[in-house]
């Protein structure tokens, strides 16, 4: 979801902007020419959103800043419109003949020169226009416009609302496009941006990866930074929490004069969303889209020592402290915020938004430059609880380059001194308590070659790396990685490898089809039986479900006895405790569809559940599969609307045997599951070899009701004793048979609460020329008997060595009907 339309929001800490996000992704907005003053490049605009999408950055938009028809024009003549007491008619020339424009605005006077936007002019979607605007000849209460003198807001070269139409400044020719008298003709670049990028939130990031894509080289405009030297009486500010903030930078600007910005300054800002202040904060917001490092200028007039003689300390807000904020809203802050304070209190919330208090304002003549790091959890944390955010706190709960303050501020003050005048006493503060070292890792080159299945050259792919600010070092293999301190992203081998196939291009590694022999020894073989598992039952119409790991205590007792392991911080009731079964999940899952009108749910899950191990030990954890079914079922794939204890226990047969190699009649399906959940008379245990594997049937009425539901079939599986029963020799083969089959059929008159799965295990044992068994007939009638039912059993009979004669397979049925007789009381039915 896309908020374009969100409320304006201050900067840190008074950077006045619209911030534009969606829930994983920034957007990033630069353009052309900035980029350019970077690196070098003769791509189109088109060009370089290719360029920057294969390379990871995705290019939402490409806008072009300023119309075609717009020009300059010398107003001539203002006059009062006839008909109209808030409008003017301007009589003004365009270079080529005069024309008459109305006009609501009345700053203009006979002589300027203002802007014109001539009929067949474009204007773009801006505040004043969300949906743009075609200029038009028109009549205006009975006066012809032949069209539209204005405003920087109306351009989009402002984000602010603009009193009057645009004066342009000195002797422009009249028809000059506006585009080539200020220079302003530009292409805006929108670029979602991941978070685990923060680098790529600056146009130097930006700049770097065009620079590597396209083999340019980036040019660096920060100044380096100069020596810390203390001559302006003020004591370095004292930081109480150093682990939520490891540097904290000042520089001193005396003697400057807040003004409106220059032209070219507000136009880059409101290219990028962000709407003008004054030339002090809006220096503060260019150098931060342009290092992404976020800057904070406080009145230096306006702060007042502590008894101590310090001005500024980072500190955590103290019990009933409040900050009125640069917005106009007063904020009760809490000893988990992190503030910046004077002598008398908080002026700004550190990272997020500063004070009115010591807000800079046209009489500041001293500007005091912030330049910090700070804790992305602890920032984002307080913009949480606050509900207040910014790009400046996006950046800083993303992760700033440590080493980046002293350049930013170097940069910053060098940008003062030449739009607001004064003079810089320098950086007078950098408060570090560790070091800042690059993360140096090391990489075996080889083994990155290998794994991408790409054949690299050593030094082309050190270059790559380079590219990108890496420094490698060595010959041989591994390679020592130093990481720059702007990719807090990368820190293993394994990323190095991802910059590498990122810049060489995915589409430029060759497709290579994997040999049988990289099959036969790398395929997991847990995960083909989990794969086929699952497929059994998304091919019989189940959709597969995803729940939390953590449950309510009281709704999984109804499930199983075992007392649940709770969680020490809980984040409610609902969520305290961890799971022990997945079937409480899946019921949730399956009431929630049905009261949804739809007429069937099926519906299965695999994952983990935790059962207590023992006094402090970690919880047991096993893997486990449920699967449940509920409602009418689809024509297309049952012969009966509804889905019962057999049409599960198919599935479950299906599943034991295709994915883990389960013989026929080596699972066993006994009477009674044995958890409380199940119902007593229509569900089974089932074993392999007397190990308990699962249960299966239909829930209990009484549990059921608790959640509206009823007739639900479920199945449970035991998956890490079913792996070990299957082992991990994968499935056997045997060669198909040389001699024909014989079946026999046979119908016993057993008691109705003999098992009839008991009764086929037990033919299946008699002799080992038995294939197959299976039931083909139930039969219950009076004839038979009071409590007796008749049981019809086939059988395929078949040998490895020769052909069956009728007198061999009589001699198994003999067996068969001797062995029944012994164990059931079965007798053949006549």
């Amino acid at each position: 979801r896309f908020f374009h339309n969100c409320p304006p929001w201050f900067d840190l800490y008074g950077n006045y902007f619209t911030i534009i996000h969606t829930g994983r992704r920034f957007f990033m907005k630069t353009t052309v020419k900035w980029l350019k003053e970077y690196v070098d490049f003769d791509l189109s605009p088109q060009e370089i959103a290719e360029t920057l999408t294969m390379a990871g950055l995705e290019v939402e938009s490409l806008t072009h800043l300023l119309p075609d028809n717009v020009v300059a024009a010398r107003v001539e003549d203002v006059s009062p419109h006839p008909n109209a007491d808030r409008l003017s008619l301007c009589s003004v020339s365009d270079g080529s003949g005069g024309r008459k424009i109305v006009c609501g605005a009345s700053n203009m006077k006979a002589g300027d020169a203002v802007v014109l936007a001539l009929p067949g002019a474009r204007l773009p979607e801006t505040a004043a226009f969300p949906e743009g605007l075609t200029i038009k000849k028109a009549k205006i209460r009975g006066c012809e416009s032949d069209g539209m003198l204005c405003s920087e807001a109306e351009l989009g070269l402002t984000a602010a609302k603009s009193d009057g139409i645009m004066i342009l400044p000195g002797a422009v020719a009249p028809g000059t496009p506006l585009a080539d008298i200020a220079d302003l003709e530009d292409t805006v670049i929108e670029i979602a941006v991941t978070p685990n990028r923060p680098d790529c939130l600056s146009v130097t990031g930006i700049a770097r990866e065009v620079a590597a894509a396209t083999g340019g080289v980036l040019k660096v405009q920060n100044p380096p930074p100069a020596p810390v030297r203390n001559e302006s009486g003020i004591r370095p500010p004292v930081i109480d929490n150093t682990d939520a903030c490891s540097r904290y930078c000042l520089a001193l600007v005396s003697g400057v004069k807040v003004e409106t910005s220059p032209l070219w300054l507000r136009a880059r800002l409101s290219a990028c969303g962000i709407k003008p202040v004054n030339n002090i904060v809006d220096i503060t917001n260019l150098v931060m889209l342009e290092t992404g490092q976020p800057l904070h200028a406080f009145d230096r007039g306006k702060l007042k020592a502590a008894e101590d003689g310090c001005v500024l300390s980072v500190r955590n807000a103290k019990k009933g402290e409040s900050l009125l904020a640069l917005d106009s809203q007063k904020y009760d802050l809490s000893p988990h915020d992190l503030v910046i304070a004077d002598g008398a209190g908080p002026v700004a919330i550190a990272g997020i938004m500063g004070g009115e208090e010591s807000a800079v304002s046209g009489e500041t003549r001293d500007v005091l430059l912030e330049a910090a790091c700070f804790s992305p959890p602890v920032v984002r944390r307080s913009s949480k609880r606050l509900k207040l955010s910014s790009e400046s706190s996006y950046r800083f709960e993303r992760g700033v380059d440590p080493a980046a303050p002293p350049p930013a501020l170097a940069r910053a003050a060098e940008l003062m001194l030449s739009v607001a005048g004064g003079s810089s006493r320098g950086m007078i503060a950098d408060v570090c308590p560790e070091e800042v070292r690059p993360l140096e890792i090391d990489v075996s080159l080889e083994k990155v070659w290998k794994t991408l299945g790409a054949d690299f050259d050593r030094e082309e792919t050190a270059n790559l790396l380079s590219a990108l600010g890496f420094e490698v070092n060595g010959s041989g293999d591994p390679v020592r990685v130093k990481i720059p301190t702007f990719r807090p992203d990368v820190s293993r081998p394994a990323d190095v490898a991802e910059e590498i196939a990122r810049l060489f291009g995915y589409d430029a590694i060759e497709e290579a089809e994997p040999g049988f022999g990289m099959l036969a020894g790398c395929a997991d073989r847990r995960a083909a039986a989990h794969e086929t598992m699952e497929n059994v039952f998304v091919f019989a119409g189940f959709s597969e479900a995803v729940n939390y790991g953590f449950e309510n205590p009281d709704l999984l007792r109804a499930f199983s006895p075992d007392p649940a392991v709770e969680i020490l911080n809980p984040i409610s009731r609902d969520l305290s405790v961890m799971r022990n079964t997945m079937l409480a999940g899946l019921m949730k899952n399956l009431k929630f569809n049905l009261s949804r009108q739809l007429p069937a749910a099926r519906l299965f899950e695999t994952g983990k559940v935790f059962f207590h191990k023992g006094s402090g030990q970690l919880p047991r954890e096993e893997r486990m599969f449920a699967a449940v079914a509920a409602g009418a079922g689809d024509a297309r794939l049952w012969e009966r609307e509804g889905f019962d204890f057999f049409d599960m226990k198919g599935l479950a047969e299906k599943t034991l045997a295709t994915a883990f190699n389960v013989p026929e009649g080596a699972a066993v399906f006994e009477s009674g599951a044995d958890k409380p959940c199940f119902h007593p008379g229509k569900s089974a245990r089932i074993a392999i070899g007397g190990e308990t594997i699962g249960n299966l049937g239909e829930i209990h009425p009484e549990t059921a009701r608790a959640f509206e539901l009823e007739g639900v079939v479920a199945l449970e599986l035991n998956l890490e004793k079913l792996y070990a029963l299957a082992g991990e020799g994968g499935r056997g083969f045997s060669p198909l048979p040389k001699f024909p089959s014989l079946r026999r059929d046979v119908a016993f008159v057993v008691k109705k609460e003999i098992e009839a799965g008991s009764m086929v295990s037990g033919v299946r044992g008699v002799s080992p020329l038995v294939e197959r068994v299976w039931i083909f007939d139930l039969f219950e009638d009076k004839s038979l008997g009071d409590g007796m039912k008749s049981v019809g059993i086939s059988m395929v009979l078949r040998s490895a060595e020769k052909t069956l004669t009728d007198e061999d397979a009589n001699l198994v049925c003999e067996k068969a009907v001797k062995t029944l007789g012994d164990s059931f009381g079965a007798r053949v039915r006549q």
